[in-house]
């Protein structure tokens, strides 16, 4: 599908609209859209009324309106979230990747909120296990290299406020003496200076900076001996 006018957001409920009479034309049973809340300058259908196919939407997460204190879109962006939301409601059914985004779809849309399956999410293909000969050299050259010993608890976060890396660290704190001295509490992800001040300043001060480890950004290949290790 090629939309009739360049996109922008004078033009996204024209060109909505044709994809729509475009998809219409095929005449398909079931349509599943992948993305409607993720995607700034992605399209997605306004049916007209009469027949159309029964539409599934994938929903991962409420975020701008779980956290308005922290996402504070502008104008525009606000319109583009809020004729989403209104689409939501259309669809016949909504696909959320969590039951907590499954219960914030049916609170957040309320009375006019579609029936809701929890589909969960899955792994990326490249995160299967090692060979066992394969993951001995890599554990042993992973761990050497990051600076990793003994058994640790690993979080894939990142400096935006809904990571909510400060909680993690307030939680490992809370754990029993015992437990948090045989554990590392590793971050692996990328952060800008001033999230590793703050993280570094929250394990301060909940005593546990000996605890912490803040890897930097980690490769996939990395990443997935990480997740092996961890589990």
């Amino acid at each position: 599908f090629t939309p009739p006018l360049p996109p922008a957001d004078a033009t996204r409920e024209v060109n909505d609209r044709y994809l729509a009479d475009w998809i219409a034309a095929l005449r398909p049973d079931r349509l599943v859209l992948p993305s409607t809340l993720a995607e700034r300058d992605g399209l997605a259908p306004r049916f007209a009324p009469g027949p159309r196919p029964r539409v599934a939407a994938v929903v991962y997460d409420f975020i701008p309106l779980l956290f308005p204190h922290v996402y504070r879109p502008d104008a525009p962006d606000q319109e583009w979230y809020a004729e989403r939301l209104r689409g939501l409601t259309r669809a016949d059914r909504l696909l959320a990747i969590s039951e907590a985004t499954a219960a914030d779809a049916r609170r957040l849309l309320g009375e006019d909120c579609p029936p809701v399956t929890n589909i969960r999410g899955a792994a990326d293909p490249a995160h299967v296990p090692l060979p066992p000969a394969e993951f001995a050299v890599a554990d042993w050259e992973l761990r050497g290299r990051l600076g990793l010993a003994g058994d640790f608890l690993l979080c894939v976060g990142g400096g935006d406020g809904r990571k909510n890396m400060a909680g993690a660290v307030a939680a490992f704190a809370r754990l029993p003496a015992d437990v948090r001295g045989r554990l590392t509490l590793v971050f692996a992800c990328h952060l800008e200076p001033a999230a590793v001040e703050h993280v570094v300043g929250e394990a301060h001060r909940h005593g546990v900076a000996d605890r912490v480890r803040l890897t930097g950004f980690v490769p996939d290949v990395d990443l997935r001996t990480l997740c092996l290790l961890y589990t």
